[in-house]
């Protein structure tokens, strides 16, 4: 089987070459938006399963950023600037990363299901090195992985309807994929019994991702393997207020920063600083600042 996508990035156009010998062995979906949507800077431009039928053998170099995930089986991976070759198992993920050719395939006595998304815009390098990739490690094994599956499960189906879904929605969904790696070195194990101090540090590393604001509580408390109820007494001892405040409060400069800055409308900005709908993000923002967004905009455009 031989599988391209090629990007012009001069053209902003996207030209797709698919051929396979046997057409059950790649399932493909690619959206109908072709780069992000206002105020984003990523996109996944396409979707697909690597099914483990036929040969299920690839030879790439792209020029663009794809992220993989074996739900099942194995596999092979071996980029060729390394010289290494990994034995790839159910949970781990793997990304092509523009210039670095990169062999892959499936182990014949396990074959593997390998969920794909193809990114897209000018942030996919810096979000794919958010989540642990870069040019000398493409091969990860993220910390929460039914988590990171979820993602690419729910990214896979969005795209047979995405036109009917917000852009801003699968924007958001995709940045949950950073959190869910949690790839940075102190972070790795997960943590039910660790100390306070190095809980408030794995607090600190997630806050400061851009795709916090896509968190609720109860996601901060899943990844960090804590209740609830301790992170809230993390919270009210170390920031001084609540999780639930403290998140809003991130959203709420994120808003902020848009309505400043960009044209982007009030109802992608909701979307975009996190909110879960447009009438509890006015409603925060006028108990904060006093003003409906609208008027907030038209008294601080920069």
């Amino acid at each position: 089987m031989q599988w391209i996508i090629r990007s012009n990035n001069v053209n902003k156009r996207y030209t797709f070459v698919y051929m396979q010998e046997n057409k059950k062995e790649t399932i493909l979906r690619i959206s109908k938006r072709k780069e992000p949507p206002p105020g984003s800077i990523i996109w996944p431009l396409c979707t697909g399963i690597i099914t483990g039928s036929g040969k299920s053998s690839f030879s790439i170099k792209a020029d663009y950023v794809c992220f993989h995930f074996v739900a099942r089986g194995r596999g092979i991976l071996r980029a060729n600037h390394s010289g290494k070759s990994l034995v790839l198992n159910a949970g781990d993920m793997f990304c092509l990363w523009p210039g670095v050719f990169t062999e892959y395939r499936k182990v014949a006595e396990d074959p593997w299901r390998v969920y794909w998304i193809h990114l897209a815009g000018m942030g996919a390098g810096g979000f794919a090195r958010e989540c642990g990739f870069n040019r000398d490690q493409i091969h990860l094994r993220p910390q929460e992985p039914q988590q990171a599956l979820h993602v690419f499960k729910t990214l896979f189906g969005y795209m047979e309807s995405d036109c009917k879904i917000s852009p801003y929605s699968i924007v958001g969904k995709l940045y949950l994929l950073a959190p869910a790696c949690l790839h940075t070195a102190g972070l790795r194990e997960k943590n039910s019994g660790g100390t306070d101090d190095s809980l408030v540090d794995k607090i600190d590393t997630i806050l400061e991702t851009p795709s916090s604001l896509q968190l609720n509580v109860s996601e901060l408390a899943e990844i960090l393997g804590i209740s609830r109820v301790k992170l809230f007494l993390l919270f009210k001892k170390y920031y001084k207020t609540s999780p639930s405040m403290y998140l809003n409060n991130l959203k709420l400069k994120k808003a902020k920063e848009l309505l400043a800055n960009t044209d982007v409308t009030i109802s992608e900005i909701a979307s975009l600083a996190g909110f879960s709908n447009n009438k509890y993000f006015y409603r925060s923002f006028q108990r904060s600042t006093g003003f409906t967004p609208g008027k907030w905009r038209t008294q601080n455009r920069t």
